[in-house]
């Protein structure tokens, strides 16, 4: 077609670096929408907080949020799997996952070490 450009390969290295890097955006955006959370606590949950406000305000992040998300972490697999390449896509989507996890599990480990059951 002559909207589409020529197809390039595709290799793992491409695959793991995207994927990474997509799982790595989506820490920073859950990271920067905790900061909002936090810094915002008085407002949203406080005396200061008009009526309503706080379940309008989840709603419309919540919203966002999933969009968000679900392009960062579904997008390039997605576009994998609509290019007929089902393998990549869910290897794409498996490094994200694993990425993500892995923050996880490091956020877990400091945790842990930085407040130590008593």
């Amino acid at each position: 077609m002559w909207f589409r450009k020529k197809e390039e390969e595709i290799t793992t290295r491409k695959m793991t670096e995207v994927a990474i890097g997509a799982g790595t955006l989506e820490f920073i955006y859950i990271m920067l929408i905790g900061w909002f959370l936090f810094g915002t606590q008085d407002y949203v949950f406080g005396l200061n907080a008009p009526e309503g406000f706080f379940f309008v305000l989840m709603l419309i992040l919540l919203v966002i949020s999933a969009a968000i998300s679900g392009v960062l972490v579904m997008g390039y697999p997605a576009y994998l799997i609509y290019l007929k390449k089902i393998r990549e896509g869910i290897f794409t989507l498996a490094v994200t996952l694993l990425t993500l996890f892995s923050y996880f599990i490091l956020g877990l480990i400091l945790t842990w070490l930085m407040y130590p059951a008593s």
